[in-house]
């Protein structure tokens, strides 16, 4: 149990408007009428406390009763394929659809996806970009069931790079949700750099946690929806090191690279996998980082 201290009655007490926002336009239901109704059993169960393990067990056993249990899956696949969307704007600017003219000037011809999970985001802009297999590669700590054909998926430790990722070699690294998870994130970006190439690029999507509104028991509390209520899975081993955007950028350019721009980037407003457009509450941002020194 990663959260074993975890209070949901804590939770809704600061960020009660946030949950329920979560709730309502963040994937977990497709329709109102659900998310109406998850929210008041989410409610209702926050006014027994017991156990963090329990409380976790109960919103589960609710959920399973909701029409939306059978397809979260399907769903959450969808979202992490959309992703890639998100990448695509965030690199050719308002019209994605014009894949030959991104930031730099040509489309990368290799890419590393650190933190690619079943590695559809990496296959999906493999596909966009026209990369043979072997300039794709998609990268986690924990080994793909399925992964899709056109990416090469390796395993790597947590922080480090696997040696098969060559010094200068890749003319992009896309980090999702990775840092907040690392013990050293330090560590991790020098792997990076070193693996870029002069000029390469680095897209990184993080939490935006501002310490004067708590954000991290809200970002616990979405951590623990997404993997253990929602998907049934155990939850992903987190370092909870959550910094504000300002603090991230710091991070980011004390390890050689170069700010070029941030902004917040949805991973998908797709209705059909229950994301809204107006999902954006500010709790995450994406950052475009340029290698500019050996």
């Amino acid at each position: 149990m990663d959260y074993p201290d975890w209070k949901l009655q804590d939770v809704i007490t600061s960020h009660r408007d946030r949950l329920q926002n979560f709730f309502f336009h963040k994937g977990g239901f497709t329709s109102q009428a659900s998310a109406e109704r998850f929210w008041h059993i989410v409610l209702a169960i926050s006014e027994n406390p017991t156990s963090a393990k329990q409380t976790i067990q109960e919103l589960r056993e609710q959920y399973l009763t909701f029409p939306e249990a059978t397809t979260y899956g399907q769903r959450e696949t969808t979202l992490t394929a959309d992703a890639a969307q998100s990448i695509l704007d965030t690199l050719h600017g308002a019209d994605s659809s014009d894949i030959r003219s991104p930031i730099g000037g040509r489309n990368p011809a290799n890419l590393i996806d650190i933190g690619c999970a079943e590695g559809q985001k990496t296959s999906a802009l493999a596909k966009a970009w026209g990369l043979p297999c072997q300039h794709a590669i998609g990268l986690d700590i924990i080994q793909a069931k399925s992964p899709p054909t056109n990416i090469k998926f390796e395993t790597m430790l947590p922080d480090i790079l696997p040696k098969c990722i060559l010094y200068s070699s890749q003319d992009l690294a896309i980090v999702s949700m990775v840092f907040h998870h690392s013990k050293d994130p330090c560590k991790l970006l020098k792997g990076i750099h070193s693996a870029l190439r002069l000029g390469g690029y680095l897209i990184i999507r993080e939490h935006n946690a501002d310490a004067r509104m708590d954000m991290a028991s809200f970002l616990n509390t979405v951590h623990i929806f997404y993997d253990a209520v929602f998907a049934g899975k155990p939850c992903m081993l987190n370092a909870q090191n959550y910094k504000s955007l300002e603090e991230w950028q710091n991070t980011f350019q004390s390890q050689g690279f170069e700010y070029i721009k941030s902004e917040y980037m949805p991973f998908s407003t797709n209705p059909s996998a229950g994301v809204q457009a107006n999902a954006n509450t500010g709790e995450n941002f994406t950052f475009v980082l340029q290698k500019n020194r050996p």
